[in-house]
């Protein structure tokens, strides 16, 4: 608690002083209009009761799945209250996507496990041994993402199909809107329908590790030059300017606000995609590996078994 205050009495401070160099500088509009910088979200530390390393969160049917290694699934109708799930395996876990009647869950060694209400999960076949790293719902089929360009695709997250990629690059998350699905990683790849893919150019060399529709645009967040970057269309991508370069594991749409979570617990948010406003997450150490929005809030969660909610 003591360290939740510190926190936001530093932001609160960081945020006075802020406006008090635009003032004095005479930043605005010439009008003696200032702009000032969008409010920020406070942290809170959620008990998780475990310590083990988070990867990914999704949502279904009103509740948050998270998952990690050692077959780890924790659920919460909140993000604040948290139950164990029995996953039956024993892999790492890395990604968590649900259309309107399943969730799927992916992991190492071709792990895919699927489940109609987050408590009981069956195994699937997914036709490879490759790490699967991500998984997203397009609104007509599952799309799972991994080692070696491996791309899968499923109606019902149960028969699951190998697509060719074109590429042996790793990938790493997948977003979709209504005419065009988006996989990235150390590239990234667009398709219409999810069986032929075409290389778009990123505006970063190195990897990226998240990627989001928010309704009007796609955000992908990842890795020093591919920090954050953007696209209304899938094809184009824009570079914009973090509130500070630091590695990017997650991105998440809360209907108005993307929230972007990383290394050390690093997190900022943005209203539009482009002007960024930094925050400091609850936990001061770690990574936070993934994020969603549940409940008016955005949960991230992390390395140590470490969750964290707005507000």
């Amino acid at each position: 608690m003591i360290r939740i205050v510190e926190m936001r009495l530093k932001q609160l401070l960081l945020g006075l002083l802020g406006l008090v160099g635009l003032l004095l500088s005479g930043c605005g509009d010439g009008g003696g209009h200032v702009e000032l910088s969008p409010e920020p979200f406070f942290w809170s530390i959620r008990s998780s009761g475990t310590v083990r390393d988070l990867f990914g969160i999704g949502t279904f049917s009103g509740q948050a799945a998270a998952v990690g290694i050692l077959g780890t699934i924790l659920t919460s109708p909140d993000g604040i209250t948290w139950t164990s799930r029995t996953s039956g395996v024993t892999v790492q876990l890395n990604g968590v996507a649900a259309s309107a009647t399943t969730a799927v869950a992916v992991g190492d060694a071709g792990t895919i496990i699927s489940s109609a209400d987050l408590v009981s999960w069956t195994p699937r076949t997914s036709g490879t041994a490759n790490r699967l790293r991500g998984v997203a719902w397009t609104g007509t089929q599952f799309v799972a993402v991994g080692d070696a360009g491996t791309i899968l695709t499923s109606p019902d997250g149960t028969t699951w199909t190998p697509q060719a990629s074109g590429t042996s690059i790793d990938l790493y998350a997948a977003a979709a809107n209504a005419t065009i699905i988006v996989v990235a990683g150390g590239g990234i790849f667009t398709s219409p329908s999810g069986t032929t893919w075409t290389p778009r150019t990123s505006v970063g060399s190195t990897p990226i590790h998240g990627v989001v529709w928010s309704g009007d645009q796609f955000l992908a967040v990842g890795s020093f030059t591919s920090n954050i970057q953007v696209s209304f269309d899938g094809m184009t991508w824009i570079a914009r300017q973090p509130a500070v370069v630091n590695t990017l594991f997650a991105a998440a749409w809360s209907g108005s606000d993307f929230m972007a979570v990383g290394q050390a617990g690093t997190t900022q948010h943005s209203a539009d995609g482009l002007s960024w406003t930094l925050e400091e997450s609850a936990t001061f150490a770690g990574n936070l590996n993934g994020v969603a929005w549940l409940s008016n809030r955005f949960i991230a969660v992390g390395s140590g078994g470490r969750i964290v909610t707005t507000p």
